[in-house]
């Protein structure tokens, strides 16, 4: 496995007209019957969904995540494997002795 140049800063930066789309999506959801008694036998429970939707429709904050997260600070660097296939490799910077 081959790395090219030095590791790049990265910033999550999620177009707001993205979040607008996901929130019109949430907006329109449309939902199926709760088969009786299986919970979550196949697949989410249907209560817990609708609770979900609704947290991201109204109280999610993805810009306060994304400050979260962009201030830990990110690298990307293009690496190659051993099939030759180039890969794009994010990864966390860390001033934590513990993850050196």
């Amino acid at each position: 496995m081959t790395s090219s140049a030095a590791p790049t800063p990265f910033t999550i930066d999620v177009p707001q007209s993205d979040l607008d789309d996901l929130r019109h999506r949430l907006d329109i959801a449309r939902f199926p019957d709760q088969l009786e008694g299986v919970g979550w036998t196949y697949g989410t429970e249907l209560t817990y969904l609708k609770e979900l939707v609704e947290y991201w429709r109204t109280k999610f904050d993805w810009r306060k995540q994304e400050a979260l997260l962009n201030r830990q600070g990110f690298l990307t660097f293009n690496s190659q494997n051993m099939c030759g296939e180039y890969l794009t490799i994010f990864v966390v910077a860390s001033s934590s002795s513990s993850l050196r």
